[in-house]
């Protein structure tokens, strides 16, 4: 049998599926190296990435600061109709 031939029959018993699935692949793949390329423009030691989340730690804690009269009123206000809302036997 001729090689043409061959390959012409091999072909011919192919089901390859036609789908967008590439196309998805390579736009999943464009969108990931897009989102890490600033990571790889601005590259931080050790130390500075601890510096910055310790400043964001103390951020934090600081919003945690003391609450005033009514803050306390509007949270257990807000803890009561929680409370209420879960004992209705529609909110369930």
């Amino acid at each position: 049998m001729p090689e043409s031939l061959c390959i012409w029959r091999s072909a011919e018993n192919s089901h390859d599926a036609v789908s967008a699935n590439a196309v998805l692949d390579a736009a999943a793949d464009l969108q990931r190296d897009l989102t890490r390329a600033p990571m790889q423009l601005t590259r931080l030691s050790d130390e500075e990435e601890t510096r910055i989340g310790d400043e964001l730690a103390a951020e934090y804690a600081s919003a945690d600061s003391p609450k005033t009269a009514a803050a306390h009123r509007l949270e257990r206000y807000v803890g009561e109709v929680g409370n209420e809302w879960q004992r209705t036997p529609s909110a369930n």
